[in-house]
């Protein structure tokens, strides 16, 4: 009865009888609001539930388990996804026979958040789903699988985790009707981590969010040698904090800088710069994602102001770099060299033979046959080549979003910061209904056209230029599941764009490294250069127009 109430057991007890039979505390939960509320709904992670099996994965020391799920309590997790929980969950460790471990499974379950959900909207989707399943009359296990899905979706859950096929064989049925996204712990964690992987951040954007970046100070070094000293390189605190500090003395020749948010240390690099060479001589990140995320931007802007400062070569001679970090360098293009890791940095537009001269004026090879224009741009970001066969697209877009995305002009005018992540960035995604644009599978570089807005001053100019990575075409539900976790739209967002029509055909343009120009372009000045069409629609710009956006928009001189 009491389920079928919308109560959950959350305890139990032994009865005062004299067969001491046990007696369960059934909670229903009317939803009132209180002061963590407000938190919680403004928690932007993905938020997944846990069906039984995946949560005694995590929790059942009683039997030996399935290994899978220990991985969803990674560090690097935390900052995307927060577990959750459902009455359903109760209902089922309620089931459990034994007293143990069904009391400290109960504790455990206690310290998720629990959703509430709407209780006709979960009875409404369970009707469903017996059909989806075809259960017309599901055995016990089988109808609390179908309510624990309903809830989940009744909820607005982003994620449903589970090991059971037969729910799993539905999952594409599931999400294409509520939007539920069904899988295994093991699929959610690659997903993530590949996006992960490509999320490479923009360095100058730090003042545009809420993270702190600065000197640390001598009373620092103590909680930095906590956070971020290397034990898999069998270095010790103390051993940290003694070379920090003689980093620290030599001010004249180190640029030492430390990120943090919310009090705790993300990173910390420390550098030698020269006209031609920068030398990384320390270089730490913390355990979370955002921590990798900041270190990625800060390592970006480097490379920008090593090419900036005259081009040339960057070296991390830091010995102690753990796996994470190691990676990130990879990421970004450094390859382990005669003197560590390595990278190439030009600021650059002309031709390649050109490119050849200014190789070796650095004393650096040129670059390896058979690679692609688009190939060498990322491979000595941020120069820009000529004749090498490399598109260029003109794209509007609102001032609203080009604030999400990259134009920290913007951002600094607003009284409450765009989502850190997004505006730090290296590789996002923008929507767009131009399917007969003839951007389909276009890859090169892509200049932004901010649409002209009278409350937003700059607009109506090119302010931007960005690597483009990919074009594709889908149902706008797919394209939206594909890049929902390095993109800042939300499904209503979508929704706008196909007019209500989730299986409405639009485009997603994935692009990387955006340069926000040092001078905006006018845009009635794009005229005078060919592209006449108002930014109706994306366009398709000229090499000589492209050349002359970019000089005036970087102040960067043509070699040709």
């Amino acid at each position: 009865m009491w389920p079928k109430l919308g109560f959950a057991p959350i305890g139990g007890r032994p009865g005062r009888g004299a067969n001491g039979v046990e007696l369960t505390y059934w909670w229903y939960d009317l939803h009132a609001k209180d002061l963590f509320s407000i938190i919680e709904e403004s928690d932007d992670r993905l938020r997944v539930v846990m069906d039984c099996n995946v949560f005694r994965d995590l929790h059942d020391t009683s039997e030996t388990r399935n290994q899978e799920a220990k991985s969803l309590l990674a560090d690097w997790l935390s900052g995307q996804i927060e577990l959750c929980t459902v009455n359903e969950l109760f209902i089922e460790i309620d089931r459990l026979v034994l007293p143990f471990p069904r009391e400290a499974l109960r504790r455990d379950a206690a310290r998720y958040r629990k959703l509430e959900y709407d209780g006709h909207r979960t009875d409404a989707i369970y009707e469903e789903l017996k059909t989806i399943f075809g259960q017309t009359n599901p055995n016990t296990q089988q109808a609390s699988d179908m309510k624990h899905v309903a809830m989940s979706a009744a909820v607005d859950a982003d994620v449903f985790l589970t090991r059971d096929n037969e729910i799993l064989s539905h999952a594409s049925e599931i999400g294409e009707r509520h939007g539920l996204q069904i899988m295994r712990p093991v699929e959610l964690i690659s997903r993530l981590n590949e996006a992960e992987q490509a999320a490479l951040y923009q360095p100058a954007r730090f003042a545009s969010t809420d993270i702190q970046t600065n000197r640390p100070r001598p009373e620092d070094v103590g909680i930095l040698a906590e956070k971020l000293h290397v034990p898999s390189q069998r270095e010790s605190r103390v051993q940290f904090e003694a070379k920090l500090r003689a980093i620290l003395c030599d001010v004249r020749q180190n640029t030492v800088i430390v990120a943090q948010a919310n009090f705790s240390p993300l990173f910390l690099v420390a550098r030698r710069q020269t006209p031609a060479r920068c030398d990384i001589v320390m270089l730490r990140c913390g355990h979370t994602a955002l921590a990798a995320t900041s270190l990625r931007h800060a390592l970006l802007q480097i490379i920008a102001d090593t090419a900036k400062s005259g081009d040339g070569k960057i070296v991390v001679q830091e010995q102690l770099l753990s796996d994470e970090v190691q990676g990130i360098l990879h990421e970004l293009g450094f390859r382990i060299g005669p003197e560590g890791w390595e990278k190439v940095t030009l600021r650059f537009l002309g031709s390649m033979s050109k490119l050849d001269q200014a190789l070796q004026a650095i004393k650096e090879p040129r670059p390896a046959e058979g690679l692609t224009g688009t190939e060498i741009e990322s491979q000595y970001w941020p120069a820009k080549i000529i004749g090498a066969d490399v598109d260029t697209w003109a794209v509007a877009i609102q001032s609203g979003w080009a604030t999400e995305l990259f134009e920290t002009k913007f951002a600094d005018e607003l009284l409450i910061r765009p989502n850190r992540e997004l505006i730090l960035s290296r590789e996002n995604v923008y929507y767009s209904a131009a399917i007969q644009s003839g951007m389909e599978g276009a890859k090169g570089r892509v200049l932004w056209y901010v649409s002209k807005d009278r409350h937003q001053t700059g607009t109506g100019s090119i302010r931007a230029c960005s690597r483009l990575l990919e074009v594709r075409r889908g149902r706008a539900r797919d394209l939206f599941n594909a890049f929902r976790r390095i993109g800042v739209f939300k499904w209503r967002d979508i929704l706008k764009i196909t007019g209500g029509d989730k299986n409405k055909e639009i485009i997603a343009l994935r692009f990387a490294d955006t340069e926000l120009f040092e001078t905006s372009f006018p845009g009635a000045q794009a005229k005078t250069l060919g592209i006449r069409n108002n930014f109706t629609s994306p366009v398709k710009v000229t090499e000589n127009a492209f050349v002359e956006i970019y000089r005036q928009g970087m102040q960067v001189p043509v070699s040709s």
